[in-house]
């Protein structure tokens, strides 16, 4: 983020980071052509709930009801198709958690 001197920048959390700790969900599109250095750092979310945020030198613990999604284009006969075939990893969450997620708004 700019700050009021010229030239100078401000780190900000950007969307990834403020879902991790405020527990929300959170979409990532075309996850099959993000870079490795991109899932090199959703794999340890993923698997031990904490995010590493090496520019800012801390890990940050992903708060409860934190979900990831992402999904990846469909490839046909190596061709990629408009349409999309969505995978989905999510963190587990408590069944209740979930039926209400189901259940909808009421």
């Amino acid at each position: 983020m700019c700050t009021d001197t010229p030239g100078e920048f401000a780190w900000q959390p950007g969307p990834l980071l403020q879902a991790v700790r405020g527990g929300h969900w959170i979409l990532l599109e075309d996850i099959d052509l993000a870079p490795m250095d991109v899932t090199s750092v959703l794999i340890p979310l993923l698997e031990s709930q904490m995010l590493s945020v090496p520019a800012h030198g801390n890990a940050v613990k992903a708060s409860p009801g934190f979900q990831l999604f992402a999904t990846q284009r469909y490839i046909h006969n190596d061709v990629r198709v408009n349409s999309f075939k969505t995978n989905t990893v999510v963190r587990q969450t408590s069944a209740e958690h979930r039926e209400d997620c189901l259940a909808g708004p009421s």
